[in-house]
């Protein structure tokens, strides 16, 4: 009939009603244990997404150092190149105000480090291993004299 609201069918797995009240009725709201399973997830999906972005940074090494002069004062601006030995690829770097120098995220092997700048003789450091999560310090003094 028109206009008259339509009873409520039930089925074995499910309720269904036209009429408004009757709707809002079968809507639930989530349960305590619901919410807390819900909550859980999202802090496991976190986890697994931190140790992965930790497993990454694990997987290289880091060379690090300091350039000096004989005297003991530090070199700025000293170029830096670090040779894979395997694959003859170098990274290149310069030192800072400080006479550091940086290679993060360096593949495991064997390397050799050439240190130059202008005045100073150049240094080689040769056959220096990199390990996996290890960092290498090699502080590196130079020569007054011509590069070489």
């Amino acid at each position: 009939m028109i206009g008259q609201p339509m009873p409520c069918q039930r089925s074995l797995t499910r309720r269904s009603c036209s009429h408004p009240t009757r709707l809002m009725h079968n809507w639930r709201k989530p349960t305590s244990l619901a919410v807390i399973a819900q909550l859980a997830a999202m802090f496991l999906l976190s986890i697994l997404v931190t140790v992965g972005a930790f497993a990454q940074t694990t997987s290289a090494g880091t060379v690090i150092g300091t350039v000096t002069d004989q005297s003991g004062a530090v070199v700025p601006d000293a170029q830096v190149a670090l040779t894979d030995l395997s694959t003859n690829t170098t990274l290149k770097a310069t030192t800072n105000s400080s006479g550091h120098y940086a290679f993060p995220n360096v593949a495991p092997g064997s390397y050799t480090l050439k240190i130059t700048k202008q005045g100073f003789q150049t240094a080689l450091v040769q056959n220096q291993s990199v390990q996996v999560g290890q960092s290498l310090t090699e502080d590196v003094k130079l020569t007054i004299g011509a590069v070489s």
